[in-house]
């Protein structure tokens, strides 16, 4: 069907030669196309046809140069609303291979389509967004991120890029520097390493932080006693969307990770025994080996010194001498 399409390209060029006058009376007229199926804004995709490649075009028109071209199948953004010219309507489409203008079809054959996801039909949860939004709390319980369907505005409720920090009341406080400002505006976000005072409280939590001194300050002495990176972001949904994943890796360790390891390094462990006998309290720098038993420092440094046993962070000693 496509071929075909090349002929009426060629018929098209001939005529614009010898009739130029009637043409012009009928350029841009779409009474006979196919109505468009298309929305601005939505994923589309090349339709499946004779395996041929769509025609990517700088302007809407059968004339106009082709800058690219799409194979079927291929996914793209539409940019605009569509366009009549020769007969045929016109997208602007944004794709990774190729930007321009594409036909929507001709001779009855569409040459693109709405995306059609072929992800098979899961009967999700519902939860409230909003609530979730204006309410949240670091220690309430995130949902099952599997459960969850993104509001009808998520698309639209994405920040626009960049950010003007300018209009951020926090940004001038958060102790960020240059560098990690200029990403903020850039991305909406900022992975930033751990250790600032002004987040401790914002991602300090009894489970996962308590392997800190109660006394940390917040300033880092050794790269070995420096706290978890923080995430830091200008948009709501951003940061919703953060907290899921988040949540969906803390149950991955507590869930599957650590049992793992408890069960394939500590059982066999010829110290099991004595060290469930003993209550041997333990962190997580230190579970990984036949180590989570009670030493001294002088014990402790032997066995580092030997190669046996990592360095361990400065503030162990104290913790484990109580």
């Amino acid at each position: 069907m496509r071929k075909k399409f090349l002929n009426l390209v060629l018929s098209f060029a001939l005529i614009t030669v010898l009739l130029p006058i009637t043409v012009q009376a009928q350029d841009g007229e779409c009474r006979d196309a196919l109505p468009p199926r298309l929305v601005v804004g939505a994923n589309g995709q090349v339709a499946f046809t004779d395996g041929s490649p769509l025609n990517v075009r700088d302007a809407a028109g059968l004339t106009a140069n082709q800058i690219g071209q799409l194979p079927e199948g291929a996914s793209f953004v539409v940019a605009e609303d569509p366009v009549c010219a020769d007969g045929i309507y016109w997208w602007r489409i944004e794709s990774m291979a190729a930007g321009g203008w594409v036909a929507e079809g001709a001779d009855g054959e569409y040459f693109i389509e709405p995306y059609a996801s072929t992800a098979p039909d899961v009967a999700f949860g519902t939860w409230d967004w909003n609530l979730y939004r204006s309410k949240y709390s670091y220690n309430d319980d995130v949902p099952d991120p599997f459960q969850i369907v993104p509001p009808p505005s998520y698309a639209g409720d994405m920040p626009t890029l960049p950010i003007n920090l300018d209009e951020v009341q926090f940004a001038a406080d958060a102790g960020l520097t240059p560098e990690q400002l200029a990403l903020l505006a850039q991305n909406g976000f900022v992975v930033v390493p751990g250790g600032f005072k002004q987040f401790d409280e914002a991602y300090r939590d009894t489970e996962t932080w308590w392997s800190f001194p109660l006394e940390w300050d917040g300033e880092i002495d050794t790269p070995g006693e420096m706290g978890h990176s923080c995430f830091v972001t200008t948009d709501a949904m951003l940061q919703v969307l953060h907290d899921i994943f988040d949540n969906l890796l803390a149950d991955l360790e507590n869930e599957a990770f650590y049992p793992t390891m408890l069960n394939e390094v500590l059982i066999p462990s010829p110290f099991g025994g004595w060290q469930l006998s003993r209550g041997g309290v333990f962190s997580y720098y230190e579970f990984v080996g036949n180590i989570n038993q009670r030493m001294t420092d002088e014990e402790w440094r032997a066995q580092v010194d030997s190669g046996s046993l990592p360095p361990r962070p400065s503030w162990v000693s104290a913790f484990f001498s109580e």
